[in-house]
């Protein structure tokens, strides 16, 4: 399972891959965090996957698997996980945004 995890509603976003539930993994990333974490969204995945997204991601990365936010890769993300996106407010306010910058990437 590939999971997305942010830092904040505009801060980091972490791209992982789990074999446990993501919000189990979004509890194990907690304890290690000084921020509050949400988990934004998962798919189905491979640790291939999550390396091709790393490289997707990559003028975005800031250290290991966190990247700066940025709407063009919440619209991969979005993409990715459809109505997986776990928080309602998230999802509303992200088909929003993405409607108003379809040609963002």
């Amino acid at each position: 399972m590939i999971y997305f995890v942010q830092a904040g509603p505009l801060g980091p976003v972490k791209v992982g891959y789990t074999t446990q539930e993501p919000k189990e993994r979004l509890r194990a990333l907690q304890t290690g965090s000084p921020f509050k974490l949400r988990l934004i969204g998962y798919c189905e995945g491979t640790k291939k996957g999550e390396a091709i997204l790393h490289r997707v991601f990559g003028s975005l990365r800031m250290e290991g698997e966190w990247f700066k936010f940025h709407i063009g890769a919440m619209k991969i993300i979005y993409q990715l996980c459809g109505f997986k996106l776990v928080h309602p407010t998230l999802r509303n306010s992200f088909v929003k945004k993405w409607k108003e910058n379809l040609n963002v990437i």
